[in-house]
């Protein structure tokens, strides 16, 4: 992921992107709602990131978030079909 490229833009909000990121994957098989929360705020920090990169670089940015939330929804709904739990995508509905 392309995020790390741009961690030296705001060390603080990079570490919030991690730690959101990690809480995704221990919490994703054992509650999708808790997991979703985690995604979404990782990639709010992500965008952050993003906003505070050139013009140039910030399109790419937002693209690595995008597919962040397409990949993290496929998981999500796997997980969720697993545990029968309700979920409805926002980023991946885009994509079908």
């Amino acid at each position: 992921m392309i995020v790390h490229e741009y961690s030296g833009l705001d060390e603080e909000e990079f570490w919030r992107f991690v730690m959101e990121l990690q809480m995704f994957e221990n919490t994703y098989e054992t509650s999708v709602e808790q997991a979703a929360g985690h995604l979404y705020e990782a990639m709010n920090h992500a965008q952050n990131l993003g906003m505070l990169a050139s013009s140039s670089h910030k399109e790419r940015m937002d693209e690595a978030v995008r597919s962040l939330g397409v990949e993290g929804e496929r998981i999500l709904v796997e997980s969720a079909r697993r545990t029968k739990t309700p979920y409805k995508t926002i980023y991946l509905k885009d994509t079908l």
